[in-house]
């Protein structure tokens, strides 16, 4: 879908409209997600307190790059994420399931989309 596609969909969601399963899962594509393996060993406890000190949001208001900390510290799986996503209902929930290619416990937040029966 081009973009102007997707940004159709979306103000249908923003607006509260039905979609279907198949605009859903195009808005969840269209932004790049892939799995960032398991902590590297040895690395646990100075991921960990890098990771609460850069916060839930990236960590640019605390001076902290989340993706370079995950670079340094982590494997790197790079499984497509969104693949995951759209196997889960998009019901707003919080989702935990392993990465079908690390094993990588992963937790996330679903989207919400008021889909089309």
């Amino acid at each position: 879908m081009s973009y102007n596609e997707i940004l159709a969909i979306v103000a249908k969601v923003d607006a509260g409209l039905p979609v279907t399963r198949e605009e859903a899962e195009a808005v969840v594509r269209s932004v790049s997600r892939a799995c960032k393996g398991p902590i590297k060993p040895g690395k646990e406890e100075e991921y960990g307190e890098l990771r609460r000190a850069a916060g839930n949001f990236g960590g640019g208001g605390t001076g902290y790059d989340i993706g370079l900390v995950d670079t340094l510290n982590r494997e790197g799986c790079g499984s497509d994420f969104n693949n995951v996503i759209v196997q889960f209902p998009f019901d707003g929930a919080e989702h935990y399931t392993p990465c079908p290619k690390c094993g990588q416990e992963i937790s996330f937040r679903s989207p919400f989309f008021n889909l089309r029966s």
